[in-house]
């Protein structure tokens, strides 16, 4: 079945018969079995992206004989070192290019379309595994384990990482809303925020994006604080810039537009490793959104009792209640301190974000209309 799969995409991909160019999507013929695909888009006039390799980035291209030059940069380590990588074509066939990088020769299919819904572009971490989340308008592949995940966060709106222990959600991705569909608006909104730096003025330049009706903006200084950046560079790192929006020499940060989606711009930061979201798999769409939903991040204000066989959560305007597991290692504590007691059952007004966790079948929790992860306690205070 698997080499049924592989032949199936060689077939797929095998759509421009006759054309002995360069130019076009291709993607390595990597074992069945791998979740993940890589190659390079080869494009006119020299411009040349990565698909699925999100720390090794290219740029451009040349051919000379019967070599192929891919240049561009590679990121992680803590740096950003530019290359131009020597390959050997030892065929170029109809849709099918061998290419020799030293001693190891790689086979690529050419592919028309979209190549990056089709699986994760890459290897889960040890212990992870990808899993599509939804949610808010918004669906993406995202890595999990049982102390680490994504959820979609209403909020923001965007996606935000929670773990065991931490005491409260890391944010990853933003969306933002364009009124005018200009990229522009977004700097005009952060711009108008308190802590907003207004000596750090910046701009936008288009960069390309590795997919197709996805336009991509980098953050950049401008002005006299461009200057300045730049004569800081020759003395020390600079890890980011534009009030921490823009480009550094440590990791990436971008946003997107999408073509189905022209009214939104979607912000992402990539540090020195491959982030936990699947970048090429984002997509803005229509979903369902309900307060069960195990894809989400709920904020809510309700009634909170901690007993000692009780830990009970009432939502506002509703006559469900929830058992409660806290993972931020702070709620008794601040619960005690509000009640004046210890674990002593007074109802208290809590504002809490919170992860639906299903309906436990035992212990306490089985008596309960379902549980709720505690992923953030917002506010505590005495009726």
């Amino acid at each position: 079945m698997k080499q049924f799969v592989l032949l199936l995409l060689l077939v797929i991909c095998s759509c421009t018969t006759g054309e002995r160019d360069l130019k076009g999507n291709w993607i390595e013929v990597l074992p069945p079995d791998t979740p993940y695909v890589q190659g390079v888009c080869i494009k006119d006039n020299g411009i040349a992206e990565s698909l699925g390799m999100e720390t090794l980035k290219y740029h451009g291209w040349e051919k000379h004989g019967n070599k192929l030059i891919l240049n561009g940069e590679s990121i992680g380590n803590g740096q950003t070192i530019l290359f131009a990588d020597t390959f050997d074509i030892i065929s170029l066939k109809n849709d099918t290019l061998v290419l020799k990088d030293r001693d190891r020769i790689a086979t690529y299919a050419r592919c028309n379309g979209d190549v990056m819904k089709k699986s994760p572009s890459r290897k889960p971490y040890e212990g992870f595994e990808w899993k599509e989340i939804s949610g808010a308008g918004l669906k993406l592949m995202a890595q999990s384990n049982d102390d680490i995940r994504l959820l979609v966060d209403p909020l923001l709106p965007g996606v935000v990482m929670v773990r065991n222990g931490d005491v409260a959600p890391h944010a990853l991705i933003r969306i933002f809303q364009l009124k005018n569909k200009r990229i522009d608006e977004v700097i005009d909104k952060l711009s108008s925020s308190a802590d907003w730096d207004k000596s750090q003025t910046c701009r936008f330049e288009e960069t390309a994006s590795g997919r197709s009706g996805v336009r991509r903006y980098v953050m950049l200084p401008d002005g006299d604080y461009a200057e300045m950046i730049d004569s800081l560079k020759k003395h020390e790192p600079v890890p980011s810039t534009c009030n921490g929006w823009g480009t550094g020499n440590s990791g990436m940060r971008y946003f997107e537009i999408y073509d189905n989606a022209p009214d939104k711009a979607v912000f992402m930061e990539i540090g020195q490793d491959a982030p936990l979201f699947d970048e090429n798999s984002i997509e803005l769409c229509d979903t369902d959104t309900d307060s069960t939903s195990m894809d989400l991040l709920y904020t809510m204000e309700g009634e909170l009792r901690i007993g000692h066989e009780v830990r009970a959560f009432t939502p506002s305007g509703s006559d469900r209640e929830f058992w409660i597991v806290d993972k931020t290692g702070q709620l008794l504590e601040k619960y005690d301190k509000i009640t004046k007691g210890q674990k002593n059952g007074k109802p208290v007004k809590a504002t809490l974000r919170l992860e639906y966790n299903g309906k436990w079948d035992d212990g306490f929790a089985a008596e309960y209309d379902g549980t709720y992860l505690i992923r953030e306690v917002v506010e505590l205070k005495a009726e």
